[in-house]
């Protein structure tokens, strides 16, 4: 989405990506992607993820580009990029999305003393989108000089896809079934409300990272089961019809930086439940455009209970949080900061 959007602006982009599972078919590719096939150690899932031919892509490349922006984290995907740019004295532009915070374990510790390369390397720039990324950056080393603060951004929701308020409350949870996210507190507070007598549905879409087998334990024996849709993952094109289907998107995660799926919510006007620990809460609730709560079962089922039965209230939070997503999260106003960034800090002898 950030390479279409600066690519409408005129700048030459290409987007080296590693894939795993489903390549996408050749015409859901943007013009700028080249995929290479991404493979990991059996049974560590994301976590020894690495990519050979993403590297050579950008070593082939490197000498053809002003600035390469590397979405980074604890990988063998993006870390090589980063290192090798670094080393080259290629200018890097440096975006985390909240993924490297400080080391909090051992394999972690040993990661960073291993791969994670000096950061304050002069020829690298760090953008960060909440104050609590920044902190954290700093505590790895980053410079204040070195940092921007940038909005993360999703395109306007199609027409088709904008929210409309429907009789029958309907509350959604679409995200990874992990710790994080607190699955089981959305499930818990739909119970909550279920025996409190609310004729409500809960629909629960995401791929299962840990909390899966305990959140269809719940809700098996809650005695409730039918008021439960449980989708697994689903598609891009099916969250945005979920959003627009729904009474609110019910997020209750802990620690969430930027979350994309709020952002997809804010485009489309859907009503948005979400908690005090999210990067875009403060954003959101001075334009009285979300309920913020605490992440715990009783504040989520008390702001589900005061959605369902105001459709005054939906009717205005819907207003008012598209109004915020015009006015902060558009694709042109990020492409916008992207570029500024990116002719700062550019060389000199840069078209």
């Amino acid at each position: 989405m950030q390479s279409q959007a600066l690519a409408e602006r005129g700048l030459d982009v290409s987007l080296l990506a590693g894939w795993a599972g489903r390549k996408p078919p050749a015409d859901e590719e943007h013009s700028h992607t080249r995929l290479r096939r991404a493979i990991s150690i059996p049974g560590f899932r994301l976590r020894t993820l690495y990519s050979p031919g993403v590297l050579a892509g950008v070593v082939a490349e490197s000498a053809e580009v002003d600035i390469t922006h590397v979405h980074l984290c604890r990988d063998f995907i993006t870390m090589p990029v980063f290192r090798r740019a670094l080393r080259e004295g290629r200018r890097v532009v440096i975006q985390t999305h909240g993924m490297l915070a400080p080391a909090s374990n051992i394999q972690q510790r040993l990661f960073d003393r291993l791969f994670l390369p000096n950061m304050t390397a002069p020829n690298a720039i760090f953008l960060a989108l909440t104050d609590e990324e920044e902190v954290n950056l700093g505590r790895l080393g980053v410079e204040p000089s070195q940092i921007r603060m940038i909005a993360n951004a999703v395109p306007t929701a199609l027409p088709a896809n904008r929210w409309q308020p429907h009789q029958s409350p309907t509350f959604l949870f679409c995200s990874r079934l992990h710790v994080r996210k607190q699955p089981l507190v959305f499930v818990d507070a739909a119970i909550q409300l279920l025996r409190q007598g609310l004729d409500a549905r809960f629909v629960i879409a995401g791929p299962d990272e840990g909390q899966g087998a305990q959140a269809a334990r719940a809700i098996e024996q809650s005695g409730h089961a039918d008021s439960f849709t449980v989708l697994g993952g689903v598609e891009h094109e099916a969250v945005s019809q979920l959003l627009s289907e729904c009474s609110a998107l019910v997020l209750p995660s802990l620690s969430e930086p930027f979350p994309m799926v709020a952002l997809e919510a804010a485009s489309a006007g859907t009503p948005l439940i979400l908690t005090q620990e999210s990067g875009i809460s403060q954003a959101l609730a001075d334009r009285s455009a979300a309920l913020i709560v605490a992440p715990a079962v009783n504040e989520v089922s008390q702001a589900m209970r005061l959605l369902a039965d105001n459709k005054l209230l939906q009717l205005e939070l819907s207003s008012n949080i598209r109004s915020a997503h015009d006015e902060l999260w558009t694709t042109r106003a990020l492409a916008v900061s992207l570029e500024s960034i990116y002719r700062d800090h550019a060389p000199r002898n840069a078209e």
